[in-house]
């Protein structure tokens, strides 16, 4: 994954995709069937700001990105939520999605990336710091959110085998990071740093506290409690912690209270129990979520790999496998960028 962080930029790859075909618009499928986000035209409600200020900034924000709209500009209105809007700024080249509530570029992906990367295959790619220089002036020709924690750049190779630099930070709230649904990200041309796909949406509002009112140990002790009544025993466990801001009653809840952009946020203990590998390094078999101040579960990930894991049913009501099926809808929505982009190349 306000604009809502990675779940906010996966779902506007998802609508710039509906330009495509084949297996783009089969990993668009994918990708909404599980992330089912309601959209839809936003009729009688007032919008501050208007049509005519989302192209200035679209226009705006593309000049210092040095992306070009393009021709036949139009744009859409786009309901999020009963609080929240967005204008989709549709050039021939780029697409620019702004705020109707604070006129801030929410996302941003080039159309015309697929062509621009074909040219670029098998140039030299420019080092980490360049990169790291690019992404961080793109965040700032959008007015990216402020508190962020840069998590590193990788190289990976998502179109045709050509690399592109991905820039990875961490939304942050007096020092405690936001789940990584919310991460903000810049991908781009490894050999150029022309900018493919950039999303800075903004995090929902934080809890009431930054301070966890259970330890660590107590958090360690309630989540493998959980784990083990769910039928994963492990013999020697290990575990991985942290203080994070979740989304739970959206995330896991099997009935949403609002939605993504509505839902309250939880100070939660994100504990990874699991195992560490010669091979494949720290493997968590579970990820379980414990409210920092109550100690209730709420959200889970288990993992049968490895483990005789026993699914998990509706404890709580909030029990839901996303360690199995989270890891393979990003890789659908991250492929169906990548055919999105090839679909793109030849026009």
């Amino acid at each position: 994954m306000g604009g809502r962080g990675r779940w906010r930029c996966e779902a506007s790859r998802g609508r710039w995709r509906e330009h495509a075909s084949g297996l783009a618009a089969a990993c668009a499928i994918v990708g909404w069937g599980i992330l089912a986000v309601a959209w839809g035209a936003l009729e009688g409600k007032a919008a501050s700001v208007t049509a005519q200020e989302a192209v200035r900034e679209a226009e705006r924000a593309s000049e210092l990105l040095g992306m070009a709209l393009g021709e036949g500009v139009k744009t859409t209105l786009r309901e999020l939520s009963e609080h929240e809007a967005e204008w989709r700024v549709e050039g021939s080249s780029a697409g620019f999605f702004v705020s109707v509530r604070t006129g801030r570029v929410l996302a941003v992906v080039n159309l015309a990336a697929g062509r621009a990367l074909q040219e670029s295959a098998g140039k030299p790619t420019m080092a980490e710091e360049e990169a790291l220089r690019i992404a961080a002036q793109a965040l700032d020709a959008v007015g990216a959110p402020e508190d962020l924690r840069l998590e590193g750049a990788s190289l990976t190779a998502p179109t045709d085998g050509i690399p592109q630099w991905l820039v990875r930070w961490r939304q942050v709230w007096r020092g405690v990071p936001y789940e990584d649904l919310f991460d903000v990200f810049v991908e781009m041309d490894a050999a150029t740093g022309a900018i493919v796909l950039l999303c800075a949406g903004d995090a929902p509002a934080p809890p009431e506290s930054a301070e966890p009112r259970l330890s660590e140990a107590e958090a360690r002790a309630i989540a493998l409690e959980y784990i083990e009544g769910n039928g994963l025993v492990l013999a020697e466990p290990e575990f991985a912690a942290e203080v994070e801001i979740a989304q739970p009653e959206f995330t896991w809840a099997e009935n949403s209270a609002a939605s993504r952009w509505e839902d309250p946020t939880r100070l939660v203990w994100r504990v990874e129990i699991g195992r560490t590998d010669e091979e494949l390094g720290w493997w968590p078999y579970a990820v379980v979520y414990v409210d920092a101040g109550t100690g209730e579960v709420v959200g889970d990930a288990i993992s049968g790999m490895g483990a005789a894991a026993a699914r998990p049913q509706a404890a709580k009501g909030k029990g839901v496998s996303l360690l199995a099926v989270g890891g393979g809808v990003l890789v659908a929505l991250i492929a169906g960028a990548a055919a999105f982009l090839w679909v793109r190349r030849g026009r």
